[in-house]
This record gives structure tokens, C-alpha cells and sequence, in this order.
């Protein structure tokens, strides 16, 4: 799996929440909230944080790929002091929240890149940037010749291969032939709605 990027200057984050985790919920030092109203539909709003007096953290909704949940209730559960909404995902049918764009988290590739969107990386070495990626990748079957992967833990258009990790939830809700592998050996072809190993 190769992912390259081209720097360019359009922001669009990630279909998840990026909580800032302040030292105390009732004054959040070193966030500040800001919104504007433009003609219809767009109500924006946003955060400034200190990086120095503010840790960031992104999170997921429901910690899964498929399913929505407010900012609100989010920085809730991570006990943040702020939250934003992330940005592009399925809103409707069965899978609603699943990522539309790039989305990297913990270190795992969750979601692959669509439509030259853009996307916001925190860094582990501090750095923050924009950019624009492109994702390639492939699997091989033992002693086999690679194939095409088209996408992760997303719906599976006809003639597609795509791959389902556990972050996904606990079974793929395609239709059509999959191949389980569990800790690197094939357990079981199904018809879909395939049960994802924990590994």
C-alpha cells in the first residue's frame, strides 16, 4: 500500500470530531470559539486553540467506522472541552457515517482518498498541515499475483475489491462474494454480511 499527497491550500476535514482537551472543563484556557452566519445554508463555526496549552485529539464516531454521533456528545465521551464536526461522510441508508475521504486514525488507514478532497494531518512530530492525497493498493493471495484493492471499509460497487478492517464494525453489510481472513489465512468465502475478525 503506497499513499503519496500534493500539497495544495483546500481544507476538508475528516468525517470525524477533532476534540480539544483542555486542563479543566469549566475554563477552557487556551480555546477560543468563534461562528459566522452567511446566506443560507452555511452556519460556521470553529476553534482556536493554543497548541501549548491544548492537546488535540481525533475521534471517531460510536470508535467505529459505520454510525453517527453528535460533536457534542463525542467530546462527552473523551471529556474535551470543545469539539468540530469533521466533515464528509455518508448521511443516509446502511452505511450512514461511513467516511467519504482519507481518513487515518491511530495509525490505520480507515477510509482512502475520493474526489481530490482534501485533508487536514496532525503530525506525530507536531506538525499540522493541508494537503492532497492519492492511495494505491493491493493484495496477493499465497503465491499468487497482486490485485487491485479499490477501497476500505466502505460499499462495494460491482467488480470492486474491497477491504473491511475491524474498525469497521462487526461484519461487512455487502452483498456479493467475500473472502475472510483472519491472522493472515482464509477461514471462510461468503455470499455477504460477512462477520470481520477482531484480530
Amino acid at each position: 500500500m503506497t499513499l503519496s499527497r500534493r500539497r495544495i491550500g483546500l481544507l476538508t476535514l475528516a468525517p470525524a470530531a477533532l476534540l480539544a482537551l483542555a486542563g479543566c472543563a469549566s475554563t477552557p484556557s487556551g480555546i477560543r470559539y468563534s461562528s459566522a452566519r452567511t446566506p443560507e445554508p452555511w452556519s460556521i463555526h470553529w476553534i482556536e486553540v493554543d497548541p501549548a496549552r491544548v492537546e488535540l485529539e481525533v475521534a471517531v464516531a460510536r470508535d467505529q467506522v459505520l454510525g453517527r454521533e453528535t460533536p457534542s456528545s463525542m467530546a462527552r465521551r473523551h471529556d474535551a472541552d470543545a469539539a468540530v464536526n469533521g466533515g464528509f461522510f455518508v448521511v443516509r441508508g446502511p452505511f450512514a457515517g461511513d467516511f467519504e475521504g482519507l481518513f487515518v486514525w491511530d495509525g490505520r488507514i480507515l477510509s482512502e482518498p475520493v474526489h481530490e478532497r482534501s485533508s487536514l494531518a496532525f503530525c506525530s512530530d507536531g506538525r499540522v498541515w493541508i494537503d492532497q492525497f492519492a492511495l494505491t493498493m493491493e493484495a496477493r493471495m499465497e503465491n499468487g499475483p497482486p490485485f487491485r484493492v479499490d477501497g476500505i471499509n466502505r460499499q462495494r460497487r460491482e467488480g470492486e475489491t474491497v477491504v473491511f478492517s475491524p474498525a469497521f464494525g462487526p461484519s461487512t453489510i455487502n452483498q456479493g462474494t467475500e473472502v475472510v481472513v483472519d491472522r493472515g489465512r482464509v477461514v471462510e468465502v461468503t455470499g455477504g454480511g460477512s462477520r470481520i475478525p477482531r484480530d
